[in-house]
């Protein structure tokens, strides 16, 4: 098996593994702030949407739609697709499952 195929395997070992402490808290602060929850749902209307789209239908400046959006990709619930200059958003369903079956783990069970 040659190193490449060893590497994916174990970056697809560790999407499957169930979410680590450090990680629901990263999830958790990133779902805190009422902008980004915002965003998202605005990301969820449709399969993706790009960060013009995001800014032209929000009351935040394009900067700080931004920084929202490196938050929401840097805590993996969001994934970015360039094109050209351009960044399109979608929802990183996989993490969010995983989110929701540890907070129930961990704070329900």
């Amino acid at each position: 098996m040659s190193l490449k195929r060893k590497v994916r395997k174990s970056r697809n070992d560790k999407s499957r593994a169930a979410m680590a402490g450090e990680e629901i808290v990263k999830v958790s602060k990133a779902l805190s702030d009422e902008n980004r929850y915002e965003i998202l749902r605005m990301i969820t209307q449709t399969k993706e949407k790009g960060c013009f789209e995001i800014t032209e239908n929000s009351p935040l400046s394009q900067p700080t739609v931004s920084y929202h959006l490196k938050i929401l990709t840097d805590a993996n619930l969001i994934n970015c697709r360039k094109e050209g200059q351009r960044s399109y958003f979608s929802i990183n369903r996989e993490v969010f499952e995983k989110y929701i079956k540890a907070i129930q783990k961990e704070l329900l069970s």
